[in-house]
This record gives structure tokens, sequence and C-alpha cells, in this order.
């Protein structure tokens, strides 16, 4: 009788996981894979023929849009405001070639580097 109960376990156990499985299985294929970037990341194809306008324009909405973002409560917000961070450092970045000043190097630009970006372009005339 032990045996009977045991296969009867068994045949109802075994759709059981096959089932838990193949929703595992779905669900890491939907799952997005977070993207690091490396630490000595420049872009190999910077914008060319961008107006010193459209970068400035650039830069309010990227700023605008990090506040905004930074108040909310939406998903993946990290993610985003990472996003967001780059492409500000990346803008940042083109407005420095765009003036003919030193951009640095090393992307993404710490708090110090931003920081020194941004008054090198003010000093120069630019404001956002």
């Amino acid at each position: 009788m032990d045996w009977l109960l045991a296969l009867w376990m068994v045949c109802l156990a075994s759709p059981l996981l096959v089932w838990t499985y193949r929703r595992v299985r779905i669900r890491a294929k939907r799952r997005p894979k977070a993207v690091e970037p490396s630490r000595g990341f420049v872009p190999t194809m910077p914008r060319r023929g961008q107006s010193v306008e459209k970068l400035l324009a650039d830069l309010t909405r990227l700023e605008r849009d990090f506040a905004r973002l930074d108040a909310s409560d939406a998903p993946n917000k990290m993610m985003r405001l990472r996003a967001l961070s780059l492409a500000y450092d990346d803008v940042l970045c083109e407005c420095c070639a765009a003036l003919g000043l030193p951009a640095p190097q090393s992307r993404p630009l710490d708090s110090v580097d931003r920081l020194q970006t941004e008054c090198d372009l003010v000093q120069h005339g630019l404001t956002w």
C-alpha cells in the first residue's frame, strides 16, 4: 500500500514540477538583463554637425527629465537616472568639443568632473 501512495505522489508532483520549471524559464527570458557600462566608455560615434544651441537644448531637457524622474516613483528609477546621467555627460563632452575645450576622458563622470566641466562651459558663455 505504501508503494501505491508513493506512485500517486509522483504522478501528482511531476506535472507540478514541470509547470514550475516552465514558469521560471519564461520569466527568466522576459526579464531584461541589467547592462553596466564599462568604466572606460567613450562613445565611438559622436554626433557631428550639432549646433551649440541644439546641444544646450539637450542639456536643458536632460536636466529637466532628471529632476522629474528623481521626484517620481517610477519603476527602475535608478537605472533610468543612470541612463540620464550618462546622456548628460555625453552632451557635456560634446559641448566641450564644440567649443574646443578639453573634454574629460573618464566616463561616467564623477560629481567633481561634471561640476568642473559645467563651470568651464559657463565661463565660456554657455548657460542652460
